[in-house]
């Protein structure tokens, strides 16, 4: 009877083999792009009796080009712990950036789909220079990105917002 039982024990997994699901924070590469992430890392707020569930964004970023930036347009995408994605939402900074400058700022974004989020996606999204000039995303530079979670993923999903 114990070498069943020791034969039992070794097949049963246990709670100290067992990892919990952590965040993943993603930063598109856009080696085009006049301005930079340099870090990006989200949270998940619970709700509360003075606040509503959602996610938290908090990023760094720099003017890497040679003009100055008035406004800067981030897309702040979720997906679930099945790779499938929740919803996108857009962060403008408009504090203005010289050359070089660096900047932080965070976003709220309120969803009830936040239960489910695992990974954060944020990526540059437009740029108008202080001439007024705009710089725009590769599409397809942020396609792969997200076709890197959700192998389905389409071009239509970057202009809708999602609640599950």
């Amino acid at each position: 009877m114990l070498p069943a039982i020791l034969v039992l024990a070794l097949l049963v997994p246990t709670a100290a083999g067992a990892q919990a699901l952590r965040p993943d924070h993603r930063i598109v590469d856009q080696p085009d792009a006049p301005v930079q992430v340099t870090a990006y890392r989200t949270e998940l707020l619970k709700r509360t009796a003075e606040a509503p569930a959602g996610l938290r964004h908090d990023l760094e970023f720099r003017n890497r080009g040679e003009q100055p930036v008035v406004a800067v347009q981030f897309a702040l995408a979720a997906f679930d712990v099945w790779n499938e994605f929740l919803e996108r939402h857009a962060a403008l900074a408009t504090d203005g950036m010289n050359p070089a400058d660096r900047k932080r700022s965070s976003w709220f974004t309120a969803t009830d789909s936040g239960i489910a989020f695992l990974t954060g996606v944020v990526y540059v999204e437009r740029v108008r220079f202080a001439n007024g000039e705009i710089w725009t995303a590769n599409l397809e530079t942020v396609l792969a990105a997200m076709r890197a979670i959700q192998k389905d993923f389409t071009a239509d999903q970057l202009t809708q917002k999602r609640t599950r």
